[in-house]
């Protein structure tokens, strides 16, 4: 994903302790795609892991939709998840 230009705003959730997809890979990624001018949120999440980030990162979800013309995110409320 980091060989051209994104055309869209896009939203990077990454557990800090992901084994999958390690942190030390995908903050540079996101980096890269910055400076290609590409619109990259980044958000990674302390202890977490692969399996793990999505419910406490849904309310960054959310209003990352809502900042880019989606419904309003209110009463969001960070859960705990564990997809393994």
């Amino acid at each position: 994903p980091d060989r051209t230009t994104v055309a869209g705003p896009v939203l990077v959730v990454q557990g800090a302790t992901d084994a999958d997809v390690p942190a030390g890979v995908t903050a540079p990624m996101a980096q890269h795609l910055k400076d290609q001018g590409a619109d990259v949120t980044y958000r990674e999440y302390p202890g977490r892991n692969h399996d793990q980030v999505l419910g406490p990162a849904v309310c960054d979800q959310l209003q990352f939709l809502a900042d880019h013309g989606g419904r309003p995110a209110t009463g969001c409320v960070p859960y705990e998840t564990d997809l393994s």
